[in-house]
């Protein structure tokens, strides 16, 4: 009995040892560095060229805005330094309901919601936020 598990304990392992090595060779990380170059390079090219902002849209659903505040840090959930559609939606409906919940929301060092700001005044006020309601809900 004794020499029966030995024989299949060391079966079970070289079976592991096997199966780690054979999965060890499926990225062929010559190319994936390859690739990764052609995409740096392609994003250096584009960040040369004028980017068109359609009126239609707002401006974080085209371009990502850079995170500024600590209030901003927050919401940048997987830390590459810029909002994503989705961190900046989610942000949005907290800044809403901020301004729901008090006098305003100062907009002082956050580039993206200087673009809520339409009297320019430095807070988001009740009617200016309905337009975040309208954006991010």
């Amino acid at each position: 009995m004794q020499s029966t598990t030995r024989i299949f304990l060391i079966v079970f392992f070289v079976s592991l040892i096997a199966a780690g090595q054979s999965f060890a060779n499926l990225i062929d990380w010559d190319q994936r560095d390859r690739y990764l170059k052609q995409q740096e390079k392609q994003q250096q090219q584009q960040a040369g060229k004028e980017v068109q902002i359609s009126p239609d849209l707002p401006r974080w659903m085209q371009i990502a805005p850079k995170v500024e505040t600590e209030d901003e840090k927050k919401y940048d959930v997987n830390r590459d330094g810029v909002l994503s559609p989705t961190e900046m939606k989610v942000y949005l409906r907290r800044v809403y309901y901020e301004v729901q919940d008090g006098s305003g929301k100062s907009v002082s060092t956050s580039e993206a919601l200087k673009e809520y700001d339409s009297n320019q005044d430095g807070v988001i006020t009740k009617k200016e936020a309905e337009r975040i309601r309208k954006e991010a809900f």
